[in-house]
This record gives C-alpha cells, structure tokens and sequence, in this order.
C-alpha cells in the first residue's frame, strides 16, 4: 500500500470512529418542549384559570434510575382568583435499548406505570401519561442537554 493509501486508510478510519452513536445518555436535561411547542405550554384554559406548563427537569442516573419533574403556573387571576404551581413528579427505573428508552414508575395505590421515549446524549422526548388517580391527555416532553 503506498503513502497516500495508507494515509487515506487511516483517515477514513479515524472518521469512521468519530461517527459512531454515542449512547452515554446518563445526566440531567431540561425541558424545552411540551407537545413540539416552545414553554410556556397552555395545558388547558377556561373562563377562569389557565394551566401552564413552564419547566422541567429529567435526571438519568447511570445506575438505572430516573427523576421526571414538570411544572407551571395555574393561572385563575383572569377569574379574580390567584396563581398556584401545580405539576408532576415521575420517580423510579429505566432500561435503555438503542435510543429507545421505558420508564417505570411505582404508583402507590395503581401498580407499575410505564411509559416510553427515545434518547441520545444532545436529547430526550417522553410520552408522559398522567399519574393515577388523575386522567387527562399523555404529554410528549422534550428535553434538552444544556451547557
């Protein structure tokens, strides 16, 4: 092999390296986005009270556990009412395959909750049900690794 192959070899390699997923996903993201919109997120909205969604954070801790945490202002001054926080807090254990990632929550009283996403070191989108007793719609979460 001459020169400029071998140098074009080890080139292509050394690219080829550089280019390989990274599954390191462990750390803490933050929200960015709920449901492919910017925060704040209007979750719902009546005659009196607005419900946002206005931050978050996800923490996945290399030994397979997880903290979900979202939360926003609920809005009631349009009604003479006043502003309380309310949101959701997700704990428990998660298992990776590829970028597929599935969350487990215990729910004292409602058994296992599981729910699902995908992740890669830059970003994470999760499917967040509601936790029980509560009902509503399942949110899609968009977490991003900040500096």
């Amino acid at each position: 092999m001459n020169l400029k192959a071998s140098t074009l070899a080890i080139g292509l390699f050394l690219l080829g390296c550089g280019s390989e997923p990274d599954d390191e996903i462990f750390g803490t993201y933050t929200l960015v986005g709920v449901e492919g919109s910017a925060l704040p997120y209007l979750v719902s909205s009546d005659p009196e009270c607005d419900l946002l969604i206005s931050q978050g954070e996800l923490t996945l801790v290399q030994g397979g556990t997880y903290t979900l945490e979202f939360s926003g202002p609920d809005d009631c001054t349009k009604s003479g009412g006043g502003i309380s926080t309310l949101g959701r807090f997700y704990t428990g254990s998660f298992t990776q395959a590829g970028n597929e990632v599935t969350f487990e929550a215990e729910i004292q009283g409602a058994g296992t909750l599981v729910f699902s996403g995908t992740a890669n070191p830059l970003e994470v989108f999760v499917t967040v049900p509601p936790i029980p007793p509560a009902t509503g719609p399942d949110l899609r979460l968009q977490f991003a690794s900040l500096p």
